[in-house]
């Protein structure tokens, strides 16, 4: 999402999600009566002993386990894959998470058979395979993503395991998919994210025809062995090192590595065998043929297109269904609209049916979304892609559509955006490889931002006028926002994404909406009151405002560290310009300034101009490309550094031109004539004691950065394989950002604080007989300042442990977030009871209390039951936390 207000409207539905997510848990997690058989492994197994015995010379322990072996075999005669694993329980933690073991398959063409389940323990080897419980569940784990797979999960949870006890355990999956006919292909893991003392691969390929294979990221060599009239392969490494791959890479960037193995011997040959899975009948179902009819009426073949894309698009609804063939075959067209609903493959072949029986060359393409253009260094395989497009040749140009996308609108294919994927298979009668994919909408999106100040004097509030026009990709986005949310909901997110910053802001009117889907032009219209604009300074001798171009500030991500390993990930396309315009009472003198940042990645420029009382501020960002090469991120940060440098506006007011503005409107207001202030006069005892509270707060930090809680187990996830949430995206960049926000208040109110502890301050309420004396006064403003001078060092502590997604960082926001809380209700409390409180500030803190309440509400049960959260932060000091090396996608 790239519009300005969409991170708002995510934790508001948090809740929703979490509730959605238990009950389709319920829904998805029902006993099946299956029997899992437990037999000898097959006969063409050759076992590995487990060293019960083995030390790693390296740090080895992750999440209170450590793997000792990791033994993955294929047959693919018998089509069967054999698993063996064994590791070492090393705490209570690791008994806690790793005394379940879980086997998924797909009933319609596999079988699940255990082969061993022992325990060794003090010499002694416990079996547990016959005696153990098996429960088998229908659990569709992309179930919130509405993608369903038919497999079935069938769960083991061991009894009686100790710390120092080694579990063994394999079993085998009979059977493969029938719907590669006869082909094989597959890709195996070969580095993982913890120490593992030893680890093979071994496939029997009984076939006199080649096979081929290829090493990601590694010069490994299998030993060949000839074996009947095929050969044997193995790969096998010990003590192998954890890779650790940094946050923010991009997509197509995979610090591990992994085997392929293909006897696809070309992409044509990939393209002969998915070509066949699509056919396109001569007769549609009726409604789909009324549509035609209608489609048919359009004067060009242009608008023909349009037609038959927006129908697709917004009447079929996106529903995956990838059970037994259909992992790769679509439907056919009668039951498709009969269901109304498909995924990329079913709604492609309507889109590409319907365009073929207009006379339009048009086809199915394979492609990844991760990878993209990467891909063309893999060995042909139907593995290489996750996506199915539609490639259409019109008037001697080649365009890409999407029909899984939607609320796309234009009068010309032109203006249709489509990713930047750079490599797709097309399923025609061509040769040849992969095909450049090319879009004209890709570099269409745009989104332009007018916020216009007015100020009718220097004391009351202002009006704000916001005008946004979006463009292209960001048209299509706002549009289906404003499709899907209603009116109350839209002026709830509107409202609350200016209160961060105007606490007394009001909307005025409604949010008007223009959509001009010819152009492909969606604009946006607000109108606010902000009550009290001006705030004083804590001596009283100014006011200032402030101004921020918070929708820009949203595309300026940068890594933590300049010194990376790897390449960085930015947005792209973006091309974002937010203008700030501020008329004033008075005749304002401010220097005519600009400057612009060019970076390989990205373009910024910045210009302020000022006459007579109206001064415009602009700022335009745009993106050049979607990675920053490991080389370039040192000047990348530094890059991104100089446009923070110059993000935001300030006015200051002295109290004495103030004053004069409103007497007379025409004078000029010059900010160098400010009167002196008063020298500030420390409160030395109080100060000594409130910095204790931060060299406490320090010494909090860093034990909690040594703090090493076991990881919530986390759910496999690959790029090579199923699809699971995972990285510091999703909901998980509004935590990020309230991470920043919360220290940059935090910092701000230490200003005040600080301002608090000068002695004419301290002694004019602290001081009994003084007009605003209360005793309560000295602990309440001590207090106050103890707290954020404790508390600094810890938010800054979370923001570190975020970025290295360490597993403590979810337990101390939660318990930050409850002491918030705490801390906002005793201070509101205490606040009611004190004399001369500036007006508001009662009010201001039970609304702080009323925030904190409501985001641990909502953000404690996210971080408790968030899927993200559970296969992100799995980090541990020094040590990264990793599921049993498995398949990533294979069949055989």
């Amino acid at each position: 999402m790239f519009f300005r207000f969409a991170w708002q409207d995510r934790g508001l539905r948090v809740l929703a999600l979490v509730v959605l997510s238990l009950l389709g848990s319920c829904l998805q997690g029902l006993a099946v009566d299956i029997e899992i058989p437990r037999e000898p492994p097959p006969s063409w197994v050759e076992p590995l002993p487990v060293d019960v015995h083995a030390k790693s010379s390296q740090n080895s322990g992750d999440g209170g386990i450590w793997y000792l072996l990791a033994d993955m075999q294929t047959d693919v005669a018998s089509q069967t894959r054999y698993y063996h694993y064994a590791y070492r329980f090393l705490s209570e933690s690791g008994v806690q998470e790793y005394s379940e073991r879980s086997f998924a398959f797909d009933p319609r063409y596999q079988k699940l058979v255990l082969h061993r389940l022992q325990i060794h323990r003090d010499g002694k080897v416990i079996d547990r395979l016959l005696d153990q419980s098996i429960k088998t569940l229908e659990r569709e784990s992309g179930y919130e993503e509405q993608l369903y797979d038919g497999k079935l999960t069938s769960v083991a949870l061991l009894k009686d395991i100790r710390v120092g006890d080694v579990l063994d355990y394999a079993y085998s999956i009979e059977g493969r998919n029938p719907i590669f006919a006869g082909h094989f292909s597959t890709t195996q893991q070969w580095s993982w994210g913890s120490t593992l003392h030893r680890a093979r691969y071994r496939l029997l390929w009984d076939k006199e025809e080649e096979l081929s294979f290829r090493m990601e990221n590694s010069d490994a060599e299998p030993v060949v062995t000839a074996r009947g009239k095929g050969q044997e392969y193995v790969w096998e490494q010990w003590d192998s090192k954890p890779v650790h791959e940094e946050s923010g890479v991009p997509g197509d960037y995979s610090a591990y590595s992994w085997i392929e193995l293909s006897d696809y011997r070309s992409w044509d040959e990939v393209r002969t065998w998915a070509r066949a899975l699509y056919h396109y009948p001569e007769v549609f179902p009726a409604e789909l043929q009324q549509h035609m009819e209608m489609i048919r009426l359009l004067p060009n073949d242009e608008q023909k297109v349009l037609a038959a894309l927006g129908f697709v698009q917004d009447n079929i609804r996106y529903v995956g269904s990838f059970m037994g063939e259909h992992s790769h075959k679509p439907y056919d067209l009668d039951t498709i609209m009969s269901r109304r609903f498909g995924d990329c493959k079913d709604k492609t072949l309507i889109l590409v049916a319907v365009l073929r029986q207009l006379g339009l060359q048009a086809a199915p393409a394979l492609l990844d979304t991760d990878f993209r253009g990467k891909i063309v260094d893999w060995l042909p395989s139907p593995f290489a892609f996750d996506h199915v497009v539609t490639r259409l040749e019109l008037g001697g140009k080649v365009y890409w559509l999407d029909p899984t996308r939607s609320f796309q609108r234009g009068d010309s294919l032109d203006k249709i955006y489509f990713p930047d994927y750079r490599k797709a298979l097309v399923l025609d009668d061509s040769k040849g490889g992969l095909e450049e994919i090319k879009s004209p909408g890709f570099l269409g999106a745009k989104t332009e931002l007018e916020e216009v100040f007015t100020f009718d004097d220097y004391k009351g509030g202002a009006r704000l006028q916001v005008v946004t026009d979006y463009y292209g990709r960001d048209a299509d986005q706002i549009r289906a926002y404003f499709s899907r949310s209603g009116e109350e909901s839209i002026k709830q997110d509107y409202i609350e994404y200016y209160a961060n910053d105007y606490s007394s802001i009001e909307i005025v009117g409604t949010i008007k909406s223009e959509d001009d889907e010819g152009a492909n032009h969606f604009k946006v219209s607000e109108n606010y009151q902000i009550n009290d604009f001006w705030e004083k300074n804590d001596g009283g001798e100014y006011w200032g405002g402030t101004f921020f171009p918070r929708m820009l500030n949203n595309e300026l991500y940068s890594p933590t560290r300049k010194n990376r390993k790897m390449p960085y990930g930015i947005s792209h396309f973006r091309d974002v310009t937010h203008k700030l315009k501020i008329v004033l009472p008075s005749k304002w003198e401010d220097e005519v300034s600009e400057s612009d940042v060019d970076n390989p990645a990205f373009t910024f420029d910045y210009a302020v101009e000022a006459e007579g009382n109206v001064t415009e501020i602009s700022y335009r960002y745009v993106s050049k490309k979607d990675t920053v090469p490991t080389k370039d991120v040192t000047a990348y940060v530094e890059a991104i550094d100089k446009v923070k440098d110059v993000m935001g506006y300030e006015i200051t007011i002295p109290e004495s031109y103030r004053a004069l503005a409103e007497q007379d409107l025409s004078v000029e207001v010059n900010l160098d004539e400010n009167t002196e202030e008063e020298d500030y006069q420390p409160n030395w005892l109080a100060i000594i004691i409130a910095l204790g509270a931060l060299f406490v707060g320090l010494l909090a930090s860093v034990g909690f950065y040594f703090w090493n809680p076991a990881a919530v187990p986390p759910g496999l996830a690959s790029k090579l394989g199923d699809k699971e949430l995972f990285g510091l995206g999703g909901w998980l960049v509004v935590v990020a950002l309230g991470l920043f926000i919360r220290l940059l208040l935090r910092a701000v109110s230490l200003i005040g604080d600080f301002g608090d502890l000068d002695l004419s301050v301290w002694n004019n309420v602290t001081t009994a007989g003084n007009e605003y004396y209360h005793w309560m006064w000295a602990p309440a403003i001590l207090g106050k300042v103890i707290w954020d001078l404790f508390v600094l060092p810890l938010e800054l502590l979370q923001i570190v442990l975020y970025f290295q997604k360490r597993t403590s960082f979810p337990k101390l926001l939660m318990v930050e977030m409850f002491f918030l809380v705490v801390q906002a209700a005793v201070f509101g409390v205490v606040y009611q009871s004190l004399p001369g409180i500036e007006e508001g500030a009662t009010e201001e803190s039970l609304g702080n209390f009323r925030s904190a309440l409501i985001a641990a509400c909502i953000w404690i049960p996210y971080l408790l039951v968030s899927k993200r959260v559970r296969n992100t932060f799995v980090e541990r000091r020094g040590r990264q936390v990793t599921p049993p090396p498995l398949i990533v996608s294979a069949t055989v």
